[in-house]
């Protein structure tokens, strides 16, 4: 009973109709849901990557202890190539690559490549010695600065992340709306969540300088593709842009990407 005069209050006071008033509350109660969720993921995740700077840490440490036992005692050589390879778990492509090509340098000799690769070991320690500066006490302004502007990311990232949630579902509701034919009212916001991650997932093979000059025209032919899908209020029109984009995909994987 007191809920519900609860409620006649609130659609009295904010002069809506009831069921505007349930869709409302409806929205706040999914995002303080949302809000919570992706918060206790936001610190798993952080608690996760704390863990594995940590063990990182240790690992890449004793790769450097290794590597200085080697130069008193050669014999060391396989420990030292154990460890190291240990380490790669925890290593991302690119350092994997640059002390596999000190590895197979053969025109260097064995210490050559230890030392070289013990300075690219020193720079990932200090990388990951900065990620875990938050364990440290502060020193200075800037690092006060620096650990509010953290504190306060912990607090009003997992909020935008549930904003962005919200207003996605919207989008792509409004997307589907005004068209009468059902499959355009299912086809412009799959064309939209598509385009997305395409454009995500080519700038990431774009930073792994793995497109080929011809793959730009195809990427420009299926964005497009998808762009008039979304604007598209013709049902024979969106079939025959489907197909293209579908083709230009279907090149793209085929000829557009370096093995």
């Amino acid at each position: 009973m007191k809920l519900e005069k609860v409620f006649d209050k609130v659609v009295e006071i904010t002069n809506m109709q009831p069921l505007e008033v349930t869709f409302w509350l409806i929205i706040i109660a999914l995002f303080v849901w949302l809000q919570k969720e992706f918060k206790t993921q936001y610190q798993k995740n952080k608690e996760l990557k704390a863990t594995k700077t940590d063990k990182a840490l240790t690992n890449l440490s004793k790769v450097l202890a290794i590597s200085h036992q080697y130069k008193t005692n050669s014999g060391k050589l396989e420990e030292y190539y154990a460890t190291l390879y240990e380490c790669f778990t925890i290593m991302d492509g690119n350092l994997i690559r640059k002390i596999k090509s000190y590895i197979k340098d053969n025109a260097i000799t064995e210490i050559q490549k230890i030392d070289r690769i013990e300075a690219t070991i020193y720079e990932e320690i200090i990388y990951f010695s900065n990620e875990n500066k938050s364990l440290y006490p502060i020193k200075s302004g800037i690092e006060g600065i620096d650990y509010l502007f953290n504190k306060l990311k912990d607090i009003v990232l997992p909020i935008g992340y549930a904003f962005t949630t919200i207003f996605t579902i919207f989008l792509l509701l409004g997307l589907g709306i005004g068209r009468n034919n059902i499959f355009l009212k299912i086809a412009a916001p799959t064309a939209f969540v598509i385009l997305i991650i395409l454009i995500t997932g080519f700038f990431d093979i774009h930073q792994k300088k793995k497109l080929k000059k011809t793959s730009y025209i195809l990427i420009t032919i299926m964005i497009l593709s998808l762009i008039f899908i979304l604007t598209s209020t013709s049902l024979a029109i969106a079939l025959i842009l489907i197909v293209v984009f579908l083709v230009s995909l279907i090149l793209f994987f085929n000829y557009g990407i370096r093995k």
